[in-house]
């Protein structure tokens, strides 16, 4: 009887499991993704020029993250073309960072470094170091999850740290694509109007006071 109780107990707890693994499950992310029509950032390991480790998304910077993913190297200048409008969005919106992401196939420790290193060497700008990102995944489950259809072109993308896709974008920069993407960012908070000093006494009355003249101390006597 009590084996036949413990065995009951047991099967409903793993039928009252079920709801909450499939709420975190690949296949939630999943109908989720395709219910906002845009895909979601997978998980993923990927090392700064800087040589600082990160596991993205939740490693993202900011509360939203403007990517620009790149997939071979004549795609830069491309990539570079996003660049005056990245730092702009980043000035305009506090919780904003950006980030390059070249992105290759698995390699072999070797090719990593060599990667790494002719990355770093045809980097003009050290500042820009800690935000080139490089990527060793499996391109195809890679762009599935991001619902990027080839490699032909960069992919810029709005990501937040739970790896949600806010917006989604390909190929250079223009004008239209920055609209676009302006339309998508949280608005800016208005600056606080200026504080005005408040006027003194003196100022108000618009003479300054002046002290009483003390009255003479009388001489003491020898």
């Amino acid at each position: 009887m009590r084996l036949r109780l413990q065995s009951a107990l047991y099967c409903f707890g793993c039928v009252a499991l079920i709801p909450g693994i499939f709420l975190f499950s690949p296949a939630r992310k999943s109908a989720l993704a395709a219910a906002t029509g845009l895909g979601s950032f997978p998980r993923v390991e990927a090392n700064s020029l800087d040589k600082e480790r990160f596991l993205l998304p939740k490693d993202f910077g900011g509360q939203v993250n403007l990517v620009l993913i790149s997939f071979a190297r004549e795609q830069q200048t491309a990539v570079d073309s996003w660049l005056p409008a990245a730092k702009q969005a980043e000035q305009q919106h506090s919780d904003l960072r950006y980030y390059e992401l070249p992105t290759t196939a698995k390699e072999n420790l070797l090719y990593r470094w060599w990667f790494n290193s002719a990355l770093r060497s045809n980097n003009t700008d050290p500042a820009l170091n800690g935000r080139i990102l490089t990527l060793y995944v499996s391109k195809g489950q890679f762009l599935r999850a991001l619902r990027i259809p080839n490699e032909k072109q960069i992919a810029v993308l709005l990501v937040d740290r739970s790896g949600a896709v806010l917006w989604q974008q390909s190929g250079a920069y223009t004008a239209d694509k920055a609209a676009s993407m302006d339309a998508a960012l949280p608005p800016t908070p208005a600056p606080a109007p200026p504080q005005t000093a408040m006027p003194t006494p003196a100022a108000t009355s618009g003479t300054a006071s002046t002290p009483a003249p003390s009255a003479p101390q009388p001489a003491i006597g020898k």
